[in-house]
């Protein structure tokens, strides 16, 4: 089995598939795999791992410890430089906690906010410590519980004209498995990684919507879960199954 790497969503430009498979038995499977990102949130990633804490911001002593979300987009380093003066206008006005909706509200310190792309900021109570943790979008929201929420986001890739090589690679040469290996990343929801994430106890039941001549959509959450499971499996005519995979997470956020 051979394979490329390579960047952006679709892990080979080129008119090859990304790997081969030939078994003892002369059949031969080829495929193609796929990571679903999103460059201006992977640029985001990027710039916040350069850092010496990820994801933190040390602030002067005596101005709390904050959490906040970020916007597509947010500037990490403007977020590192001018924070501060962001946390020290919500204490001098006895805010704990602001959020972004758009262009309301329209005042100095939502302007400031916006300028950071922050969506929200909250003060968090009973910890003194001067730091600031920021989220990264699509990193929260509710937990869903119907497992096809795998297949609408699969369907959804598979459908977006920037991902329409990846299955015709496949279509385009003659083979007798073609399999289709999507990974979770910046740009997919985030119950998707949670359903994935409990793919053993709930598995999807709808078929995806994968032209025909392809014989395994494979779907993987870039981080593995605590139970070891993060791949879902659909084999034509056999459906849905899961897999089992080493509890480590992929280095790239």
């Amino acid at each position: 089995m051979a394979g490329r790497s390579g960047q952006g969503p679709n892990l080979s430009a080129g008119p090859d598939p990304d790997f081969r498979i030939e078994y003892h038995d002369g059949r031969v499977g080829i495929g193609e795999v796929s990571w679903n990102t999103d460059p201006v949130i992977q640029e985001m990633w990027s710039l916040t791992v350069r850092q010496e804490n990820h994801q933190q911001i040390e602030l002067p002593a005596g101005y709390g410890t904050w959490s906040l979300g970020l916007a597509p987009g947010a500037k990490i380093g403007r977020l590192h430089r001018d924070l501060h003066l962001l946390v020290a206008r919500l204490n001098s006005e006895g805010v704990s906690r602001f959020e972004i909706y758009g262009y309301w509200p329209r005042t100095a310190v939502a302007d400031l906010a916006r300028k950071l792309g922050i969506i929200y900021i909250s003060r968090v109570e009973g910890a003194d410590q001067p730091l600031a943790i920021f989220f990264m979008p699509h990193s929260g929201g509710a937990v869903p519980t119907d497992a096809d929420g795998i297949v609408e986001w699969t369907d959804s890739v598979l459908g977006a004209p920037q991902y329409a090589d990846v299955t015709q690679k496949l279509l385009d040469r003659s083979a007798d498995e073609r399999h289709v290996f999507l990974m979770n990343g910046s740009a997919t929801p985030f119950g998707v990684q949670e359903l994935l994430w409990r793919v053993k106890s709930a598995l999807p039941t709808r078929t995806p919507a994968a032209p025909a001549g392809i014989t395994h959509v494979w779907t993987a959450t870039q981080f593995a879960p605590p139970a070891g499971v993060s791949i879902a499996l659909w084999v034509a005519n056999s459906g849905w199954s899961a897999i089992e995979m080493p509890t480590q997470s992929v280095s790239n956020p």
